[in-house]
């Protein structure tokens, strides 16, 4: 039984689906007022030392979701979703610099930008099915998203997506891609097919 993740999306300003902003949010919103989001990026220490100082450890946590927030919107704008655009040895600045990769690419270069912001980020490999939301006109994937530490849990974030998606089912975590590789083979063999299926189990009872 595979169990899907908890999601934290979307937390960008203003408050989303009515979820009114928690006080962290707030002050970081205030401290950061007007900067984009290389501002915010210089901004960050002085951001989260505010927080902390203002409201304690739960606004620091609030803090820490607005930045993440911020970084998972950034990348989600700046960077263009292409299909088999990019190749296995693409790099998140790769990914920067050219404006385009796959959902791979833009998890990498969100999970930049939160170590960068010394917020704990990993990258997860996963499934997720269109549940709840208009099919893709593409076949299935295996997809890749991120995680932050928020608190005491690991909360996903989706720059691919960048908003609240239901079944986001983890198969895999580690630092990148390379931890958790869809597959690692010796040679050269050929992908000739591939297949992927995740539906909703229907509820019983």
């Amino acid at each position: 039984t595979l169990e899907a993740s908890p999601s934290f999306r979307r937390c960008s300003l203003p408050a989303p689906h009515g979820r009114a902003l928690t006080l962290g949010e707030e002050i970081a919103n205030s401290i950061s007022h007007g900067l984009g989001f290389v501002g915010v990026m210089i901004a960050a220490p002085f951001v989260l030392r505010g927080a902390l100082q203002q409201g304690g450890a739960a606004a620091l946590v609030g803090a820490i979701v607005f930045l993440a927030s911020r970084a998972s919107d950034y990348v989600h704008g700046h960077v263009a979703y292409r299909v088999g655009s990019t190749t296995p040895d693409w790099t998140a600045l790769d990914a920067f610099t050219h404006g385009y990769g796959v959902c791979r690419d833009l998890a990498h270069l969100f999970v930049t930008f939160c170590r960068a912001l010394n917020i704990p980020a990993r990258y997860i490999s996963g499934y997720l099915p269109d549940m709840d939301v208009v099919p893709l006109p593409t076949p299935m994937d295996f997809h890749a998203w991120a995680q932050v530490w928020l608190g005491d849990r690991w909360w996903t974030f989706d720059p691919r997506h960048n908003e609240r998606r239901k079944g986001h089912v983890v198969i895999a975590h580690g630092r990148d891609a390379a931890d958790v590789a869809m597959i690692t083979s010796f040679g050269q063999p050929n992908l000739t097919r591939m297949v992927v299926t995740c539906e909703e189990a229907p509820e019983h009872g």
